[in-house]
């Protein structure tokens, strides 16, 4: 009989943690999904405030991020664009850069 009352209460009590873990699990994506609400609030309404039109564009988000020490983190997932001219510019330059420093060694 005793066995079976700690059996019971075992089992009540690893249901309730069962239950206690899904509470906590929809309350933890309610609020991540919050905070993704207010971060894409926050994105948008800074690059709002680069644009002189109603509508954004890409570009407004990436300066936000290229201007913004807060948005550092998302520097390499939205970069600024460039043309392909400034690109094949800029690999020309790395190159002559390299090629100086194994020169030099």
């Amino acid at each position: 009989l005793v066995t079976k009352a700690t059996e019971t209460e075992s089992t009540n009590s690893l249901e309730c943690t069962y239950l206690d873990l899904t509470r906590e699990n929809h309350i933890y994506h309610a609020c991540l999904k919050m905070c993704q609400e207010l971060f894409v609030q926050f994105l948008s309404q800074e690059a709002l405030k680069r644009c002189d039109s109603k509508e954004l564009e890409y570009k407004q988000f990436a300066e936000v991020v290229q201007s913004s020490d807060n948005m550092m983190f998302l520097r390499e997932i939205l970069p600024k664009k460039i043309t392909v001219k400034e690109y094949k510019a800029m690999m020309e330059k790395n190159k002559e850069n390299m090629d100086t420093e194994e020169g030099s060694d």
